[in-house]
This record gives structure tokens, sequence and C-alpha cells, in this order.
């Protein structure tokens, strides 16, 4: 009964919510919905049921055919039985968490929605929260997105993904279907072949592609539409036309592929449907989520029904490149049922995964998402789980009470802008960064776990007992961290106001670093001790450690390089002002370094130290003339080969 009360208020809310979602990047509101259609939706699919037909199709005709053709397979989407049973032998199973952070603490509109961006570093970071890192340690192996601005480069948040053995599963923005004044539902009649190409033609040149022009490693699949069965028809589309409008899209997808020159392997491409009764497929209603993913299933093979003439053989795609992926707030118990009685049937060669997965009024979570993977373990077809959500959402109405994590509110309204961003800290809250989002000066709130209401553990740990992590030490959220405090006065000032000999070790190996060494055992911690003290200070340790102290090994040719966790902004900015300097050639950088940001800064940085240390005539310090406001470093080779740096843009000290 609790499930069911939450499932229709959540509906009610979503139809309500959609009316003034055009206003926003992305309706993530909806996202995490799973909805019935028969309670909430009856007067919205009635209103689009009876719509002018815009959409180069019949409607009562097509509701017709629909009805005659059944819910029977159908033998185009078979291929191989033997070939499939390969591919899948060999699945990853899919340990995902679904990510859609924000830092806003109240109700309010981000001029973007797109996490994934650089403008977002200072959440999924390293040296920000390190949010990439945190779903990893909680055993995750793939993070599912939803916001996305194609005109924003994505390859920093990739590059990281897939260095932590990350895969990534982004979604094509919303706003060439619906939201964009050019959106496919009035503009195209319901085609959406030329926007979405146009959208993803982007996404590809601005991350999604290497220089190489494959894929992006971490790619693992790329969602086309999130819930089109309950966005579109709530936006002015007749219903079932929602198929249609999908599979144009798609073919928009294939199309700027081959405009680009895609190359190598293809991810797989994905829909995800409402685990909903479809209220229009009257023959088949009885199969939640089913009866949608049938529709597309049709529309690929006989898209002339559906009103699109596609310029590229769907039916084809359909039977190497497509996945069906659903949301679901539900258990395993329900999910093996569904997965058993109705999709193995209906779709016995098609694989499936569950795109968002939570149900909070479940006091068996833990053993629930266990459950779930070990069906999906076992099944040929279920490929796996997004758990449903990494942070709780306090923007958007009913979504505060799903994720794992909550940011730390401060204790009173004063601590608020008017708008909803936090402006200050205080007590009860903690700030772990600066965030310039898309215009908005923003407050990084750090994260603390949320319980679980029936059993009281936190539910990042029922995520990583049942995701095999390593399980997070969440005392550290919200505490200094002297990995990624900068290797400045400043950083060393708020270590040492902390008077902890080990945090103070960990700093100083970093500093270290900086300088062009590596500590070979760790930092004696009687040399950490000596900076804790009431009289330390930084000039202090950089003195000491010029003097190249036997406990940390010395590069001979350290290079100046840039440092990879650091904000791609802060490095453009450092790189200007080293042109600027007059100590640097810029227009000879190498073509080989203009293909990145971080191989042309380490080509100038290397250079200027370099250019400076050959006019000195005494050792140039390393924290002065190679750090930039900590864009660069100092690294021995052991260091920056790390770093995935070009060879050709690392300049020695020695040589240039």
């Amino acid at each position: 009964m609790l499930r069911m009360s939450f499932t229709i208020l959540a509906h009610c809310l979503a139809a309500l919510w959609c009316g003034a979602a055009e206003s926003v990047e992305d309706q993530g509101a909806l996202d995490a919905l799973v909805v019935d259609d028969d309670v909430c939706s009856s007067s919205i699919g009635r209103l689009a049921e009876f719509a002018p037909s815009s959409c180069g199709l019949d409607l009562r005709q097509l509701r017709g055919q629909t009805q005659q053709t059944g819910i029977g397979p159908l033998d185009a989407s078979k291929g191989s039985a033997e070939a499939v049973a390969n591919k899948l032998a060999t699945k990853r199973l899919l340990k995902g968490i679904s990510y859609g952070p924000t830092p806003l603490l109240s109700p309010g509109v981000l001029p973007k929605d797109d996490f994934f961006s650089d403008a977002s570093k200072s959440q999924w970071g390293f040296r920000g929260r390190g949010d990439l890192h945190i779903m990893r340690s909680l055993g995750a192996n793939t993070v599912r997105l939803y916001g996305n601005d194609p005109n924003e480069d994505h390859s920093d948040f990739l590059d990281l993904a897939n260095k932590l053995g990350l895969g990534v599963i982004p979604s094509i923005s919303d706003l060439p279907y619906v939201q964009s004044v050019q959106r496919c539902g009035t503009a195209n009649k319901c085609t959406c072949y030329a926007q979405v190409k146009d959208a993803y033609r982007r996404n590809l040149e601005r991350g999604l592609l290497l220089p190489d022009r494959s894929y992006h490693p971490a790619l693992e699949y790329v969602i086309s539409l999130n819930e089109p069965d309950s966005k579109l028809s709530q936006t002015g589309f007749p219903a079932l036309s929602f198929a249609g409008s999908v599979v144009s899209g798609i073919d928009g997808i294939l199309d700027a592929e081959k405009e680009v020159g895609v190359v190598g392997a293809k991810p797989n491409i994905t829909v995800i449907v409402s685990f909903a009764n479809c209220r229009s497929c009257t023959q088949i209603q009885q199969h939640p989520a089913i009866a949608q993913m049938w529709v597309l299933r049709d529309a690929m093979h006989n898209p002339s029904k559906y009103g699109i003439a596609p310029r590229n053989n769907l039916a084809e795609f359909y039977r190497t490149r497509f996945t069906n992926s659903f949301n679901a707030v539900g258990t395993s118990v329900d999910i093996t049922k569904w997965l058993s009685s109705s999709y193995e049937k209906e779709f016995p060669h098609t694989p499936v995964f569950i795109a968002e997965y939570h149900s909070p009024d479940d006091p068996h979570k833990e053993e629930d998402l266990t459950g779930i993977l070990a069906l999906a373990e076992a099944s040929p077809l279920l490929l796996g789980v997004n758990f449903f959500e990494f942070q709780s959402r306090y923007d958007r109405r009913g979504q505060a009470g799903w994720g794992m994590f909550d940011p730390a509110l401060p204790l009173g309204d004063d601590m608020l802008g008017a708008d909803g961003f936090g402006t200050e800290t205080g007590p009860g809250s903690s700030s772990v960064k600066d965030m310039a989002f898309f215009g908005k000066h923003l407050r990084v709130p750090c994260l603390r776990p949320t319980r679980d209401i029936f059993t009281h553990k936190s539910l990042a740990q029922i995520v990583a007992a049942a995701y095999g992590g390593p399980m997070l030490d969440e005392k550290q959220l919200c505490t200094l961290n002297p990995m990624k405090e900068l290797t400045d006065s400043g950083g060393f000032d708020r270590i040492w106001m902390a008077v902890n000999a080990t945090s103070m070790s960990l700093f100083i190996a970093r500093v270290v670093e900086h300088m062009g060494g590596n500590v070979l055992r760790g930092v004696p911690l009687s040399f950490a001790k000596d900076y804790v003290s009431e009289t330390a200070t930084f000039a202090a340790l950089v003195s000491a450690l010029q003097k190249q102290p036997s406990w940390a090994a010395w590069s001979k040719k350290p290079a100046c390089v840039v440092d990879r966790d650091e904000l791609k902004d802060n490095v453009i900015s450092a790189v200007k002002l080293a042109c600027d300097s007059g100590k640097v050639e810029c227009n000879a950088i190498p073509n080989d370094c203009r293909k990145s940001i971080w191989d042309q800064a380490s080509w100038v940085f290397g250079s200027y130290y370099h250019n400076m240390s050959r006019q000195s005539s005494t050792p140039l310090e390393a924290l002065s003339h190679c750090y930039f406001n900590g864009a660069a470093l100092l690294a021995s080779s052991k260091t920056y080969s790390a770093f995935d740096i070009h060879s050709a843009c690392v300049v020695p000290t020695s040589t240039i």
C-alpha cells in the first residue's frame, strides 16, 4: 500500500511539474518516477489520444494495427541465437549509480543541469568533492547520467571515469525533443531526426569521441531519451507517436556518426521506458514496460506505420546495437516475475537493464539489491541495475528521499540566498569547494550519508555490501583532506590547524611530488611532527625539502607539467598567463600538443620553466616558477607518466 501510494503521488506530481519543464535544461524530476497510466494520467492520455494527428499518421489506424499484430516476438529481431549467447556470456554485470547531483539546497532552477561537464568538476573531480571516486569505492562499475549540454566538453569526466574503471551511460538532452524553440514536437511534426542529429554530432565532437574518431572507451551505452512514453505524451505528442519521434531521433544519431566519420566499435543505444502500463496499447496493457518496448521495436521494423521514412536500416540497428531499459520502483521479486513471465517471452534475444532501481519503502533493501544482482548474473538478458540515486535533491519536489547522500545543509535560512543557492558556510554545514557553474557562483556542499529508516544502516553501506565495494569511510566525507588541498601556504595552514601529524605527512608527500621527487616509504612521522608544531611555517617546510632528504627519490630531469586534477578553466587561465609573460613562444607549440588543453599546457609550462632555468644563475623554486596557482607541478617521470600527456609535450629541465 505504501509503495502504491508513493507511486500515485509521484505520478501526479510529475504531471503537474511537466507544464513548467521548458524553463530547465532537462526534465530530471521525471527521471525517478515509475508510473501507472491508469491512475493520474487518464486525462492526459485521453487528451493526447484525441489530439490532432500532427505526426504524419492516423492514430486510430495505428492502434488498430497494433491490436491486430499482437504481442508475439518478431522473427527479424531474433538474429543468431548462438551469436547472442556468446555475447551475453561475456557480459559485465552492471552495478551502476544514477548521478544527477545539484548544489541547490532548496527549491530553485539551475542555469543547466549538465553535471558531467567541466563546470561541475568541483563535484565529481578528485580535487573537488570526489564523487566519482566515492562511487568507485562503493563497488560501482557504472554511472548513469541525465542532463547533457551538447555545447559543453565532457572528455575530462569520461577520462577520469575510465581511469577509475567506471563505465558511463550519458543521455542525450531533452532539449531537441521537448524543450527548445525548435523542438521536434512543434517544428517537424514530431520527427526528431534533424534536431537529434545536430545535438548528437556536437556531443561526438565534444568528448564522446577520441581524436582518432573512435568512441571513448568509458562509454557503456547512450540513452536516446528517458521515458518518452511519459514525457512526450504529456507535452502534446499524440499517443503512441512517441515511438516515431524516438526512432527518427535514433536515425539522426546514426547519421551523426556517419557525418563525423566514427570508426571502431560503437556503444549500444537504449531508450528508457517507464515501468508502467500503456493505456494506448490496449492489447498488452497488463505488461508494464513491455508494451512500450514492443511499440519501439515495431517502429524500427515498420517505420512507415509511424510516419517515418528512415535513412538507415533501423531493423538491422535494432538487432545489432539496441538494448532495452526501464526505470523501476519495485523489488527483485517483482522484477523476477516480470522477467520470466513477460520479458523473456517477448524479447528472447534483446538484453535489458534497469536504469533506475530503488524502493524507499522496502524494509529489506540490502537483501533486495543483492537479489536483483543475483538475478542479473544468472539471466542471459538482464544486464544489471543502476541504484537511484547518488545524492538527494532538494531543488525538486519528490526527490529528497532517494539519495545515498544528503548535501550538508546549513542550520539557518540566512545561509541560503533567495534563489536557494548556498551562499555561505556556517555551523552544521561544510563546503568543500567553490564552483562557477554557468554564470552562478555556488558552494559545493559536502555529503552526509542518509539512513535507511528500517535498519538505520546508511544507504551507501547497503549499496557497498551488495556491489562488493570496500565500504566507504563515512567519517572522512566532511573532513579536511590533505590529498586535495593546494600545495601552497593556504593549504599548509589548513592542515597545520588540524594538529595531525599523519595528515601533515600526506600533505608533505604531495609537496615533494610538486618539487620533482617521490616519497619512497612514507614521510617519517618525526619529520611531519615538526610541521604541526606552533612555530611551523610553509616556508620552513619548503626550505627543508629543497635539501632533498634521503627518504624521497629526487629526479635529475623533472618536467614542469599540467596537473590533470585541476579545473580546465584554471589551466586555460594559467596558459594565458604564461604566454603573456613573454617567457614562452606560444606560437611554436607543436601540432601534437594542440590537440588538448592538457598537452598544450604541459608544453607551455615546461617551456616556461626551462627558459627561466637557463636565465637564472641559481636553482628555481618549483613552487614559485612551476605552480601557476595549482595548475602545474614540477614532476618526476614517475609522476607525469601517469598523467596521459603526449611525450612531445613534456619538456624536461635539461632539454627543449
